[in-house]
């Protein structure tokens, strides 16, 4: 059962980290496909939004399973593979065809700062809930 609300808690933060790079990677396709014009303050406050609702769903969850409970800090690794699989579906039922759709030399150091950058969210997300007592 540890195991199972473990995978759900880094299947939500995987699933955000993955919906964040991909709105910013395919920029260009979301424009040409919808037939839209700059997207790119859209997808920023999307990707804001997302951070926000992921924080929230994914601290409630982390303090009602796991509050005192030091198997919480395996999260901030857990969520790689599950990361890594939304990837190579993606990749797979979704190619890039057309030359003209991929994306900057520039976004790729943007989306490695964001995998870095992540397990340090996750972490800062388990000490704030291992701080704040339950009611």
């Amino acid at each position: 059962m540890l195991l199972l609300k473990l995978s759900g808690i880094s299947f939500i933060y995987a699933l955000s980290l993955f919906l964040q790079v991909e709105l910013i990677m395919n920029q260009y396709r979301i424009e040409k496909y919808f037939n839209l014009g700059d997207v790119g303050k859209t997808i920023s406050w999307i990707n804001i939004v997302i951070i926000i609702v992921t924080t929230i769903i994914c601290y409630h969850f982390t303090r009602r399973l796991f509050f005192e409970k030091k198997i919480k800090y395996a999260l901030s690794i857990l969520w790689l593979p599950f990361f890594i699989l939304f990837i190579k579906i993606v990749a797979h039922v979704y190619p890039i065809t057309d030359q003209n759709d991929t994306p900057l030399p520039g976004t790729g150091l943007l989306v490695l700062l964001y995998i870095t950058a992540y397990p340090i969210y996750i972490l800062f997300i388990n000490v704030i809930v291992s701080l704040r007592p339950t009611k």
